[in-house]
């Protein structure tokens, strides 16, 4: 739990520019303080949440893993390959299951509109 609030708070990974002198950040930051405060008081929920990074992108980065997570569990067909490259206005006879795709992983909006039956619109 230890090597895990200090990573959580300070990080793992040492960078290449990283010089050979004591990283200050640690100091900053004790998590056996952080472990015996949250045990005392029964909380280590909250010295978890507290060590966190206060930055948006780590909410945004933990709720999108959590997404893509959930979206591993579940089992998807190949789409057909075309045997040439295809061009708007072509058919492609997975473009239905392409759409979906697309909106599942959040890479098209979800009210976008779906493109005509079996032919592809190159809005995708």
């Amino acid at each position: 739990m230890l090597h895990y609030l200090a990573n959580l708070r300070v990080g793992r990974v040492h960078s290449e520019y990283h010089t050979r002198l004591p990283d200050p950040r640690p100091r900053q930051y004790d998590p056996v303080v952080r472990l015996r405060a949250g045990l005392a008081v029964g909380k280590l929920h909250a010295a978890v949440q507290a060590a966190e990074p206060q930055i948006w992108q780590y909410g945004r980065a933990k709720a999108a893993l959590a997404h893509y997570r959930e979206l591993s569990m579940q089992s998807y067909p190949a789409l057909p390959r075309p045997g040439v490259r295809i061009v708007p206005g072509d058919a492609y006879p997975a473009v239905k299951a392409r759409y979906a795709r697309l909106v599942l992983l959040g890479d098209l909006a979800t009210d976008a509109p779906p493109p005509p039956e079996g032919i592809y619109s190159g809005r995708m």
